[in-house]
């Protein structure tokens, strides 16, 4: 080759890898891409792969088609069915797919923009709105109860019937012109809506709360009261019990008693018949016993006493 032309093969070469790179790009497995001519769209790729275009004339897009999550930024306060104000926090998942239908709804933020926070905007409303109408029609008691999840559920589809989404199949086809796609909708599936808070503002939790100790202190005192009646019935029952054991104890008690001072009675009286002088001694020590105290006792009788008879001559007797 002569040398003069290198400079032309070396221009060409150049302009071959220039045109190349800009009519080849590829779409990742996380990504679908909207080729776009002069800002009107031409196809729509939802496939991973390497793709083509017209080089310098059409532009590509990518949207990511993983799920995606908005959370409210701030609690917002709703009036449930029964008058109670409940302050709320949710989020929801959603994912694009229509990329074109996505790209019309998100058309301020221009090609480059944050699409994504410009549609987070639009779901702001949608939830928000979607979360009044739900909550107000169901009562406080709904939110804290197994029908949570059926709330949330109309909630979700409440916010999917309002975004109007679309789906590729229902307009442009893969790798097909886009000029037919619908025109309405947000081009995006909502997946999932989760309230991830549900209290009561703290005017009206104070209200509830002491209405609660009222109502807990009702209660102790019914139950004091119904203690009190049941420990007066036991105490009653108890002390019936106790009579009438102590009666029967005291009866049996006497009858064992008399039927052992009968027979005491009849012992001594046995005894003493065989030895009616020593009967006669054992009772007067007795009652010697029993009458004189050796710390404080003072008799004064006559010498002639038959009480002293024993001190005056024992042997007599």
């Amino acid at each position: 080759m002569h040398p003069r032309f290198l400079p032309t093969l070396i221009f060409i070469v150049l302009f071959a890898v220039i045109i190349a790179y800009n009519s080849a790009y590829v779409v990742e497995q996380t990504e679908t891409a909207l080729v776009t001519q002069f800002g009107n769209p031409v196809t729509v790729e939802m496939e991973p792969g390497l793709r083509f275009k017209v080089p310098f004339i059409q532009t590509v897009e990518y949207f990511d088609n993983r799920l995606l999550e908005y959370y409210m930024p701030d609690e917002i306060e709703i009036n449930a069915s029964d008058e109670k104000r409940i302050r709320l926090e949710a989020y929801l998942r959603w994912r694009i797919v229509d990329p074109l239908a996505f790209a019309r709804a998100t058309r301020t933020a221009g090609i480059g923009g944050n699409r994504v926070s410009t549609m987070n905007l639009q779901l702001a409303n949608l939830l928000g709105s979607s979360l009044r109408q739900v909550i107000g029609g169901i009562p406080l008691n709904a939110l804290l109860s197994p029908e949570r999840e059926d709330v949330m559920h109309e909630i979700r589809d409440l916010v999917s019937k309002q975004a109007l989404y679309s789906k590729v199949s229902d307009g442009v086809e893969v790798g097909a012109p886009a000029a037919e796609a619908p025109k309405n909708g947000f081009g995006i599936e909502i997946v999932d809506v989760r309230i991830v808070k549900a209290d009561l503002p703290p005017e009206n939790s104070e209200a509830i709360f002491k209405r609660m100790q009222a109502e807990r202190k009702r209660e102790a005192t019914s139950y004091r009261a119904k203690g009190d009646e049941e420990s007066q019935r036991i105490r009653a029952g108890a002390d019936r019990d106790r009579t009438v054991i102590l009666a029967e104890a005291q009866k049996k008690a006497e009858i064992l008693r008399g039927e052992g001072d009968a027979e005491a009675s009849g012992i001594f009286a046995a005894a003493f018949g065989k030895d009616p002088k020593f009967f006669e001694f054992y009772r007067s020590m007795q009652a010697y016993t029993r009458s004189m105290n050796p710390k404080d006792t003072t008799v004064i009788l006559s010498p002639e006493s038959k009480f002293l008879k024993l001190f005056d001559n024992p042997d007599k007797n």
